[in-house]
């Protein structure tokens, strides 16, 4: 990766992501999403850092103990230009030399738990955790059959 994105500060976007995801009943102190719908986070990047959109930038959420992609309890996944309710995908909109607003989607299959969400740049930095509950309006719902 050619430069490292400096991150000063990450807002969680709390009360509006748990309004839009009908969980702020639970309070606004974590973040508490739906599987298979988007949520946002705002990144305040330190003074002299620029965050080029489509730059080859990465994340990993994972859950549990032992996090594997073959236990469908990592993800990883990269920035693209268009969202996706089908699979774990990320953009990311500027809204200042200093601000970036990424707005994540998990996989409408993806187990529920506590995550973590880590953007990958050579040495993993964590934006934060969130705990991912059961969307009984996720219209995208894909169910295995065994």
């Amino acid at each position: 990766m050619d430069k490292v994105v400096e991150i000063e500060r990450i807002d969680l976007v709390c009360e509006e992501n748990n309004t839009d995801h009908h969980t702020l009943l639970n309070g606004v102190d974590r973040l508490i999403v739906r599987r298979g719908q988007p949520f946002t986070i705002t990144l305040h990047l330190r003074p002299g850092t620029h965050f080029q959109n489509g730059a080859d930038i990465n994340f990993i959420a994972q859950t549990g103990p032992r996090p594997s992609v073959e236990a469908q309890t990592k993800a990883k996944f990269s920035l693209s230009h268009f969202s996706s309710r089908s699979c774990w995908s990320a953009t990311a909109e500027t809204a200042s030399d200093s601000t970036v607003s990424l707005t994540v989607c998990s996989h409408p299959n993806a187990p529920i738990g506590v995550y973590k969400l880590i953007l990958d740049q050579g040495e993993g930095v964590g934006l934060g955790d969130f705990v991912l509950l059961f969307n009984p309006w996720c219209k995208s719902k894909l169910f295995y059959h065994e």
